[in-house]
Order: C-alpha cells, then sequence, then structure tokens
C-alpha cells in the first residue's frame, strides 16, 4: 500500500468520531454505516447541517434544532465514472433518497472537464 494510502487511512480510521455514543446522533450513525458499505467504504465527508449537528453536539452538548432532513455526504472518488456507479440506484440510494445528497470530489474531479449528468 502507498505511504499516502496508509496515512489517509490512518487519519481517516483516528477522525472518525463514534457518533452512536450519543443518542441524538445515533441516526446519523446509522445512516453514514450504510452508506459506507454501500459505495464500498469510499472515503467520505459528512457536509452541512449534519457536520454542525455533530460539531454541537460532541463539541458544546447542544442537542440538534434541524430545519432540514437532508444529509449531505461528499465521498472521495477517482473520476466521475466512480461516482456516477457507486450513485447508480440501488435499495439503499432509493431509499435514502431525497434525505442523502451525495456530493463527488478528489483530484480526478477537480481536473476533470466533465460535469455531472
Amino acid at each position: 500500500m502507498p505511504v499516502a494510502s496508509r496515512l489517509r487511512n490512518s487519519y481517516a480510521a483516528r477522525s472518525s468520531p463514534d457518533l452512536a455514543e450519543r443518542a441524538a446522533l445515533q441516526p446519523l450513525a446509522r445512516l453514514l454505516s450504510a452508506v459506507r458499505i454501500a459505495t464500498g467504504h469510499l472515503p467520505l465527508v459528512l457536509v452541512g447541517a449534519a457536520a454542525r449537528d455533530v460539531l454541537l453536539v460532541r463539541a458544546h452538548g447542544v442537542e440538534p434544532q434541524r430545519a432540514t432532513e437532508d444529509t449531505d455526504l461528499a465521498l472521495a472518488v477517482r473520476d466521475w465514472d466512480t461516482f456516477l456507479r457507486v450513485r447508480q440506484p440501488s435499495s439503499l440510494w432509493r431509499r435514502l433518497r431525497p434525505t442523502v445528497q451525495p456530493i463527488a470530489f478528489g483530484s480526478g474531479i477537480s481536473e476533470s472537464t466533465s460535469s455531472l449528468r
């Protein structure tokens, strides 16, 4: 395994808090677990209101007061083809839409001139 990959995997393991330990975050923990499995454990970044909720609960002990029900997840992919393949309709994605909004990021995405169809 390349050094950069080992470092990235090591960092991800250390930076992924156990959300299930807080009752307010257990539904989000279950959702993230299902997405990780469905995407073949692609690295992901929680963004948007759900990320704010995690910060408020874990850092400040404040219960989330969400006005939005969607969860924005950035998926680290090599290229658009990978993202489109991961985003293919499956029982998980059909069940989660429109509550989960997948967003692509990664070096192959940022350098690409393609756009999402």
